[in-house]
């Protein structure tokens, strides 16, 4: 009926942007005919800030004309980097702090408290409770962090908590040795 351009295609291939910046990135995507979607900005050592880490479908799969692709984009260098080791062993140092019963497993109330676990809500709390008992388990942590790929996450909450803590140490020490320094030289005099 109508003259003229090609026909859109159903399917196209997903190419690989993985190592180009977020711009070009989308420029590439857009051209094979897919939207792009900036789904996380995490730390990394290995790239630089704007950088395409990841991309999820991965590059030669097979999808539909028009369908999205995730794509996860580096912030840089972490300012406190944290393994996942030490995420764990962190998390695992407030679970048994806020475990008040001692019972090895906490429920809503003691993980959502004043100073319950980074970054928890009720909706995070029934998406770890794996069992649907009403109480977390360090197993059910380590297996949301393990599975559910948290520990980016939770390690932007702990910096975020950390540095601010770090602020004050510093000014705290700071002080100490500014206190210092006038001692030592009221002695002198």
């Amino acid at each position: 009926p109508c003259g003229g351009g090609g026909t859109i295609p159903e399917t196209v291939l997903v190419p690989d942007v993985t190592g180009l910046n977020e711009y070009e990135a989308r420029q590439v995507l857009q051209e094979a005919g897919l939207n792009a979607v900036a789904g996380l900005y995490v730390f990394s050592d290995a790239a630089n800030p704007g950088v395409v880490l990841t991309q999820s479908p991965l590059s030669g799969v097979e999808v539909s004309y028009g369908a999205t692709v995730m794509l996860q984009i580096s912030r840089g260098r972490s300012p406190l980097a944290l393994s996942d080791g030490d995420i764990l062993n962190i998390l695992y140092d407030q679970f048994d702090r806020l475990d008040l019963d001692k019972d090895k497993r906490l429920s809503l109330a003691e993980a959502i408290g004043k100073d319950g676990l980074p970054g928890m809500t009720v909706e995070t709390f029934n998406r770890l409770d794996l069992n649907r008992d009403g109480y977390l388990t360090k197993f059910e942590l380590e297996q949301y962090l393990q599975v559910g790929g948290a520990f980016s996450c939770l390690r932007r909450m702990f910096m975020k908590n950390l540095i601010s803590t770090a602020a004050g140490d510093l000014l705290m020490a700071g002080l100490g040795l500014a206190l210092l320094a006038a001692a030592g030289t009221i002695r002198r005099t």
